[in-house]
């Protein structure tokens, strides 16, 4: 089996580098991840989905909640730049933490 190298996962506790994509939606608490997070930390497989933002930070397209919890934590986050042009809504909505309609609203009104 011939592999290619697709990109590279970075880690950091360098918090204040990122920023939040506006149009994600609230934060919530989630339990699971959270108890998962403080066994495991932040799973390099899973890492979030990140664009430079042209400005000095790096924005978070996927995985706001994973780095919410890792803040509190205190532990790395994991994370690649991908600037795959897809909807967050589309790429999160299929999820086990689906969006529900108060999220889809205060998202799409941002």
């Amino acid at each position: 089996m011939k592999m290619n190298k697709v990109c590279d996962v970075f880690s950091t506790k360098d918090y204040d580098a990122f920023e939040m994509h506006p149009f994600n939606r609230p934060i919530h608490e989630n339990d699971t991840v959270e108890k998962s997070m403080r066994r495991v930390g932040f799973m390099p497989s899973k890492p979030m989905q990140c664009i430079r933002n042209g400005k000095g930070k790096i924005k978070i397209i996927s995985g706001h909640h994973r780095f919410s919890i890792a803040k509190k934590l205190g532990i790395n986050v994991c994370f690649v730049f991908d600037d795959s042009n897809i909807d967050i809504y589309e790429l999160e909505g299929s999820s086990t933490s689906a969006w529900n309609t108060p999220d889809f609203a205060v998202a799409r009104a941002r």
